[in-house]
């Protein structure tokens, strides 16, 4: 849509556009929460963690995982039309293939929550990870245009499972209490991954007109990324259908 509104309208009119947008449904927003009768209760005092539940050897292999993840997949958001253009294809299929490459991570954000409920985290964050190394191994044996848009879905879908693993990771690792505690600090890893491999790889285009290297770079990455989730506990979600049943003996009781 950036791209046809660009061409058809020109930048300040189709940035116009999106403020618009964003204006909008920022306001039906509100309304709705206005509207639904929710009220939220601050808490008495703050949740601190006894020194056993830190978990802190947990937290950092999370981290990492995510920021591995996260480097590869932010690399690819930012500079998919680029890099695709690089490998030769033509500016119809960097934007179409940029915005299937979106469509890819988004629907993968909400398939790794869902993912969890039914393997156990290590499984799913080392899969996502090794998907990724497939795209990035693969552009890196076969580059062109064509094999550019599917590999950057590959690393995509990889950075966009990790990302809901990571949040459903959180409430299975730690208590619900200690949720928005434990998850800010992990998500630092997304904003540290945001100005590290992604500068590095258009500053390393700059200098060889080749996005190579920063492609074996993410693949490194990956393989680290696939050692480090291997080692993650293989603790499990409780099922809906369990939760379901202990809200039944619970009322029953």
């Amino acid at each position: 849509l950036f791209g046809w509104g660009i061409r058809e309208f020109g930048v300040r009119a189709t940035l116009g556009g999106l403020a618009t947008v964003l204006a909008v449904t920022g306001a039906i927003s509100a309304w709705l929460i206005a509207r639904s009768g929710v009220t939220l209760r601050a808490e008495a005092s703050t949740a601190t963690p006894a020194e056993g539940e830190r978990r802190r050897p947990v937290f950092w292999r999370l981290w990492i995982v995510f920021f591995l993840a996260a480097s590869a997949g932010l690399m690819v958001l930012s500079q998919a039309a680029g890099i695709i253009a690089a490998y030769g294809g033509a500016a119809s299929l960097a934007v179409y293939g940029t915005t299937f490459i979106a469509g890819t991570i988004a629907a993968a954000r909400v398939g790794g929550g869902w993912m969890v409920d039914w393997l156990t985290i290590p499984a799913v964050a080392a899969g996502a990870h090794a998907f990724a190394l497939a795209g990035n191994v693969a552009l890196t044996l076969w580059p062109g245009p064509g094999v550019s848009v599917v590999a950057l879905a590959l690393v995509g879908l990889g950075y966009g499972v990790i990302s809901g693993v990571t949040a459903a990771a959180v409430a299975v690792y730690w208590r619900r209490a200690l949720y928005g505690r434990v998850a800010s600090r992990i998500y630092i890893a997304w904003c540290t991954a945001a100005v590290i491999l992604p500068i590095v790889a258009g500053r390393l285009f700059d200098l060889t007109q080749s996005y190579g290297a920063a492609i074996v770079m993410a693949a490194f990455g990956n393989v680290v990324g696939i050692l480090v989730a291997l080692g993650l506990p293989r603790e499990r979600a409780a099922r809906p259908e369990a939760r379901i049943e202990s809200a039944h003996s619970t009322a029953a009781g």
